[in-house]
């Protein structure tokens, strides 16, 4: 990077790194109210939904989300605003096709979810309503990835923690009254009002929606082409992100949930310090189009290096203050998660480090070498999940997932060098 890319970069990550406290923050006061005012059944229940609406949406985009920021930062790199309003639309129509058709598939098996899965008492209309978030949050998506693109971090990050704040503000005003309504109506409040802004800055950037009659379908075989292989390694990242949640449902219960919930507010707040993954993406899009592949190697080795010192700090302060902490932010009901708390900061920080690296090697069109790599990871992590959760419940959750990021991290590290120095040599 040069000069000004570098500062750019700095200025986006200290940016990033305070928007990302502040959510962090708001996230715990969203989850501290809910497991204050509500049961451990029904904080459970949120939670374990919305794992499961999450993962629903990683398949569902199929690598069309990262490939749609690199597409753009390369397209806004060259000023080409109309080739970059053909991959918008492009990828927007397909996206929202499949968020809508699934949409109207988990309403209708909401029932059956709510009584065989879930095992929830209460109404199956609630999880078809936390179902809405699909369409919702696809569209909120779609627009944010233009935001990305042109690396406004600021105006990125001010929306995200307006809509936590929108959030949190309605469920304040009206979880007592309304239970689990209140976050639900709430979340897709707050989704739609950020989509509205989204959709006005898109266009700001001169991105919009190209008619339909003038839209080249061959396109998307190219969108296809880059997004094949990192809707791989995104789904499987994000599916180790919530497989957690999803086995604890499946192996323990909601209760389990809900205290497992306890400890992942706390890493959230801490993760505010490991933004640059997202940050790095359309800067490092641009050197693999220059053929830096030198400042690629010193930047992923410095920024591997340096997130790697933070990891004895969050093990020591886990180890001797993850009760107090506990206990301070939420309530001494809760202190059992205090290991949990430990061990997802030290995932965390190998999770930091992976998504760093392979960021890297999706932009650079080495997305089957990112995709192999994460597959092993997933499949490791589901084999870890199912030995360690029935024994150590929320705690063996924890260790699973930390567990993958390792050897996400470190396979990500040695597949990022070789490529690098196989393209050096080249050159």
């Amino acid at each position: 990077m040069n000069k000004t890319d570098l500062k750019s970069f700095f200025r986006g990550s200290a940016v990033s790194m305070l928007g990302v406290g502040i959510l962090g923050i708001l996230n715990y006061f969203i989850r501290r109210t809910l497991s204050l005012n509500l049961s451990e059944i029904d904080y459970g229940f949120i939670y374990s939904a919305f794992a499961l609406v999450m993962i629903i949406m990683v398949f569902l985009d199929l690598g069309l989300g990262q490939s749609l920021i690199i597409l753009l930062a390369k397209n806004f790199a060259e000023n080409n605003l109309h080739s970059a309003r053909k991959v918008f639309t492009l990828t927007f129509m397909v996206k929202m096709l499949l968020a809508l058709g699934v949409f109207m598939i988990m309403g209708a098996l909401s029932p059956d979810l709510t009584r065989l899965y879930f095992k929830y008492p209460g109404s199956s209309v609630l999880l078809a309503l936390i179902f809405l978030l699909i369409p919702v949050q696809t569209l909120e998506s779609a627009l944010l990835c233009v935001i990305t693109a042109r690396k406004a971090f600021f105006i990125q990050n001010l929306l995200m923690n307006m809509k936590m704040f929108i959030v949190l503000a309605g469920i304040l005003s009206t979880v007592r009254v309304f239970g689990v309504k209140a976050w639900i109506i709430g979340t897709v409040a707050a989704s739609a009002a950020v989509t509205g802004l989204a959709f006005r800055l898109a266009k700001s950037y001169g991105i919009s929606l190209l008619p339909v009659r003038s839209i080249e379908f061959a396109g998307l075989k190219n969108i296809f082409l880059l997004s094949s292989w990192i809707a791989v390694s995104t789904a499987g990242i994000s599916v180790m992100y919530y497989m957690d949640t999803v086995c604890l449902t499946c192996l323990s219960g909601l209760e389990a949930v809900a205290l497992y919930n306890i400890a992942l507010p706390i890493m959230q707040i801490a993760q505010s310090f490991f933004v640059f993954p997202a940050i790095f993406t359309p800067f490092v899009a641009e050197m693999w189009q220059k053929q830096d592949y030198a400042g690629i190697r010193h930047a992923c080795i410095f920024a591997s290096l340096a997130m790697l010192l933070t990891l004895p700090v969050f093990i020591l302060v886990g180890n001797y203050f993850a009760p107090d902490i506990i206990t301070f932010l939420f309530s001494e009901k809760y202190v059992a998660a205090a290991p949990a708390v430990t061990v997802l900061w030290a995932g965390m920080v190998f999770f930091a480090v992976a998504g760093f690296n392979i960021n890297a090697l999706n932009a650079g069109g080495r997305q089957k070498t990112a995709a192999v790599m994460v597959i092993i990871c997933v499949l490791v992590n589901l084999i870890l999940n199912v030995l360690l959760v029935p024994r150590f419940n929320y705690l063996g959750a924890a260790l699973a997932t930390a567990g993958s990021y390792v050897l996400m991290a470190v396979g990500s590290i040695i597949g990022l060098m070789f490529v690098l120095g196989r393209d050096m040599k080249r050159k």
